[in-house]
């Protein structure tokens, strides 16, 4: 059942790294028909026939279309924001449809008078982009436009294998499958283009030309910075907004991941305020991800709380829910105390890695109005988890669960002897202790994940909803039981989390006992298969918030805006901070628990 198509919305440098592992994520899960050449990964082409042997509904999040050269595509429904200088290797408008002249010559006018030529080095890309865009270009060498076309109109068998009037060693060269390698990257990822695998369509990306990324002298740190650059890039919004959802058969809503913190809270704002005067029955979900920054208490710690203060107040107005994300419990700024995992180690401070845990949880919290069975739409999940107007959501996630052919569901279950604390870690800062929830909504993927599962067809997927009904039953009954004076709703998706490179190594060597990829050799480590893992999350209104939301309140007193000339030079009045904080503090009172709870 397709419950309508989202569209997403990444403002900002570290929600465009959150974005990126995101979309890598998806590209072992959508059914291919080029299995065997990598790159096809990152358009998409596929087999629309064989869409019935995912549980997921790519249609809600991807969108089908065409190059210039016939070419099928399945692509992101996105626009990215970011800072001229953020993409390194990657060119504005993609890599996926060529918009070169065919000579290689760029089209100017003519022109006698003197000219001087300037160049520049090219970014240096790492191993994982060089492998993509060598399996690139030697397709394309292996098989013209008109074969690709042939090809996804009339895809081989499962089974088949490509072939060509080339020779065997070219045809091997196009052989390696991505998903195999691992690639430590760690010390070589600066941006996030650094390690996207996916093509995006060339009006997904939006940049922001009046400031520069990283820029020292004249930053975008500001919340009112965001809100006047937004009238200069309007136009150009509104023109990719437009392509994106008039191609949507049933808008469902918006997904918009947004840094706060910075000069993009401003901007997302602008936008927030536009999608909700535009479309005003649609779901916003407010997606705020902070990296976890081993800063100094001081000047531009107390830029980032006025920041935040503005945004959290004025995009509750607009929004149908505010989910903030970090792996730093402390909702102290400056102050850093990272989310410990039972199955993860991984560095906190590499936005790279933190972002990864981040993505994970997104993929499988927003499952339920993304799975082909699903009756919930976004608005009907927000609406359960936001009554009166508690909109600040928190996100709680573990994996990978020690769930396989050894461990039962119920075993697994009968093991949570404390509830589903002792199974998942939360990532939204200022949840250190588990406190009473209003509401929460559990999602629990990959419990039946096995090659049978994932490899069959609508009437195998069915016989698989039955017994998971059985455990949806199971589970249900293990949430009332376990928090019986609140709302929990659960679903269970076979499908597991497909992780493949370029995700970083940030599974504990326990988590690498219990899963079914073994090595023996040194080659074999180099070459492991794709992980298919069981994940849960649960998306809940909590207590906690309260204690978030007044801990930043406490902070944001303790600042003077008046020290800070470039709000009023913007236009911004004291008097408007003021209303901001007053808004954020009867948002915290929202979450008053009262004696009938």
């Amino acid at each position: 059942m397709n419950l309508g198509e989202i569209l997403s919305l990444q403002i900002g440098h570290y929600s465009n790294f959150v974005g990126a592992h995101w979309w890598n994520l998806q590209t072992a899960s959508v059914p291919k028909i080029l299995n065997c050449c990598s790159i096809q990964e990152s358009s998409f082409i596929y087999d629309p026939s064989r869409a019935g042997t995912s549980e997921v509904d790519h249609d809600v999040l991807f969108r089908e279309g065409m190059t210039r050269n016939g070419q099928i595509t399945y692509t992101p429904r996105l626009i990215a924001f970011d800072l001229k200088g953020s993409l390194n290797s990657l060119k504005e408008e993609g890599n996926l449809y060529n918009t070169e002249h065919p000579d290689g010559q760029d089209q100017l006018s003519p022109w006698s008078g003197r000219t001087e030529e300037y160049y520049a080095e090219p970014a240096l890309k790492n191993q994982f982009l060089r492998d993509l865009e060598q399996d690139d270009n030697s397709l394309n060498v292996m098989m013209g436009n008109e074969t690709m076309l042939q090809l996804a109109l009339n895809p081989p068998e499962s089974g088949d294998k490509l072939h060509h009037a080339k020779d065997d060693s070219q045809n091997d060269a196009t052989t390696i499958n991505r998903d195999e390698m691992r690639y430590n990257l760690d010390s070589e990822i600066s941006v996030w283009s650094d390690f996207l695998r996916i093509h995006w369509h060339p009006k997904s990306l939006c940049l922001v030309s009046q400031y520069m990324h990283n820029a020292t002298f004249a930053p975008f740190d500001t919340f009112s910075y965001g809100v006047n650059v937004y009238d200069k890039i309007a136009a150009e919004y509104e023109d990719k907004l437009h392509f994106f959802i008039e191609e949507c058969d049933h808008l469902q809503g918006f997904h918009l991941l947004t840094d706060i913190y910075d000069g993009f809270g401003g901007l997302g704002y602008k936008i927030m305020e536009d999608l909700r005067n535009e479309f005003q029955s649609k779901a916003i979900l407010n997606i705020n991800p902070f990296p976890v920054v081993n800063d100094l208490v001081g000047p531009s710690t107390d830029l980032k709380i006025i920041n935040t203060v503005l945004s959290l107040s004025f995009c509750n107005e607009y929004c149908n829910a505010t989910l903030p994300l970090s792996l730093n419990t402390s909702s102290m700024m400056g102050c850093v105390e990272p989310v410990k995992f039972n199955h993860l180690n991984y560095d906190p401070f590499s936005m790279y890695q933190s972002s990864s845990v981040i993505a994970v949880s997104l993929d499988t919290a927003t499952l339920p109005y993304r799975s082909i069975s699903s009756y919930y739409t976004a608005n009907h999940l927000y609406d359960a988890l936001t009554e009166t107007d508690r909109k600040v959501l928190s996100l709680s996630t573990g994996f990978p669960l020690p769930i396989h052919d050894n461990i039962s569901f119920t075993t697994f279950l009968e093991s949570a002897h404390e509830g589903m604390g002792s199974v998942v870690s939360c990532i939204s800062p200022g949840h250190k202790v588990r406190n009473s929830s209003f509401s929460r909504y559990v999602t629990l993927r990959g419990i039946n994940a096995s090659p049978t599962v994932l490899k069959g067809n609508r009437s195998a997927l069915s016989g698989n909803s039955q017994r998971n009904s059985k455990s949806v039953r199971a589970l249900q009954q293990f949430l009332s039981k376990s928090y019986p004076n609140s709302l929990s709703l659960c679903s269970i998706i076979n499908d597991g989390c497909n992780i493949n490179a370029p995700f970083p190594s940030i599974f504990s060597k326990q988590d690498a006992m219990s899963s079914n990829l073994t090595a023996s050799t040194e080659k074999e480590q180099k070459m492991l298969h794709t992980r298919n893992i069981a994940t849960i999350t649960s998306l809940e209104s909590s207590g906690n918030s309260q204690s978030y939301l007044k801990s930043l309140l406490n902070q944001a007193k303790k600042v003077s805006i008046r020290r800070y000339h470039q709000f009023k030079e913007n236009g911004m009045e004291e008097d408007t901070y003021s209303e901001a904080l007053d808004n954020l503090s009867n948002l915290a009172e929202s979450y008053y628990e009262t004696d009938n709870f």
